[in-house]
């Protein structure tokens, strides 16, 4: 998963995705950004005039 570019971009464009990683570090930081950018994705606001 490396750094987890991927997967945020198919959250990002609602897409589903398989990541693996040999190293839990990198694992687990790639998941904290992949978790973070689908908060960001659930917390748009759209405003219509």
């Amino acid at each position: 998963m490396g750094h987890g570019t991927t997967g945020i971009a198919a959250v990002e464009l609602a897409r589903n995705f398989i990541g693996m990683e040999m190293d839990k570090e990198y694992f687990e930081k790639a998941k904290r950004k992949i978790q973070m950018a689908e908060t960001r994705t659930q917390l748009e606001l759209n405003f219509e005039s």
